[in-house]
């Protein structure tokens, strides 16, 4: 379970992550190692591992964590209304980019159409569809600012903009409403906290190179007294 869960925060390049597997048809493989990789008996008798991921499956808070993560996301919530209905406004495109590589995307321009989620992280960004419209952005409680579309990549949210203490892990939840024309999803990229041992990191190899400069020009003053 905690490899999973540190898969879907830590490690947005694992991508899909799956169990292997649920259950053989029989036990005859009982001689095999990997047999014992399962979720239940051929019997369908539940071993502990089932257990175990139905409760953290259960008290999971779908979320997007820092990675970029496409349209189809499990944790993105498209509705057609602000009331929650199905989102049967939204429809798919597809295309290429500039580089001609193909592109998927999920657009809506029905008045009052949502996509809400929850991500953790600090900065948030959106790469829309090749559409153009105007948005109404609204994170956790805040007051909502519109933000105008025009298919380049926008900030939802900047690091260190919006929430004060940027190297703290919390969620955030996001709600984006059409106000004109087109709301498209192609993909949301998010940002992680600021790390301070980032800054440590550097502090201390910009102190080595002054450090290697220091000793560099010692050793060539003194080489140029012995030359002189």
């Amino acid at each position: 379970v905690l490899a999973y869960q540190r898969a879907m925060e830590d490690w947005p390049w694992v991508g899909v992550a799956n169990f292997w597997f649920f259950k053989r048809a029989t036990d005859a493989e009982r001689d095999q190692a990997w047999y014992y990789f399962r979720m239940v008996e051929p019997d369908f008798t539940p071993m502990p591992v089932y257990q175990a991921m139905v409760d953290y499956t259960t008290g999971l808070t779908p979320a997007l964590y820092p990675g970029t993560h496409q349209e189809d996301h499990w944790a993105l919530y498209y509705a057609s209304t602000e009331s929650e209905e199905p989102g049967t406004d939204w429809a798919q495109g597809s295309g290429v980019d500039a580089e001609g590589a193909s592109r998927t995307w999920r657009q809506t321009t029905a008045p009052g159409a949502t996509l809400s989620f929850t991500y953790e992280g600090a900065g948030l960004s959106l790469t829309p569809g090749p559409v153009s419209g105007v948005i109404e952005v609204r994170i956790d409680d805040g007051s909502p600012r519109q933000v105008t579309l025009d298919g380049e990549p926008v900030w939802l949210v900047r690091r260190g903009s919006a929430f004060p203490v940027a190297w703290r892990s919390e969620q955030h939840q996001v709600a984006l409403r059409v106000v004109q024309g087109a709301l498209s999803v192609d993909q949301l990229k998010v940002q992680p906290p600021w790390d301070p041992m980032d800054g440590l990191i550097l502090g201390a190899l910009g102190l080595v190179l002054v450090a290697g400069w220091f000793v560099l020009r010692r050793r060539g003053r003194r080489t140029a007294r012995l030359s002189g």
